[in-house]
């Protein structure tokens, strides 16, 4: 319900607050040093747990990735 949203809200506006390591964390990288991992996503699909950004990437889910036959099928989308 509206307490659910409400919370999911909160959540993401205090990781998005802590988007600023990202570019910390590529500094950090660049100089030698550890960056924590976590798989990638995007943030309406996937919710609060991409947050806060700055993270080594290891890895995509996927379920979430097009399949063949649906890249297949959207690559003729275009012609009329």
């Amino acid at each position: 319900g509206a307490a659910s949203l409400l919370t999911q809200a909160v959540e993401i506006r205090q990781k998005l607050a802590q988007t600023d390591e990202e570019l910390d964390a590529v500094a950090h990288a660049l100089g030698g040093g550890y960056v924590r991992p976590a798989v990638g996503g995007d943030l309406i699909r996937d919710g609060a747990g991409v947050l806060p950004t700055g993270r080594n990437i290891h890895a995509l889910d996927p379920f979430r990735v097009p399949s063949a036959a649906a890249a297949a099928r959207a690559s003729g989308g275009g012609k009329a």
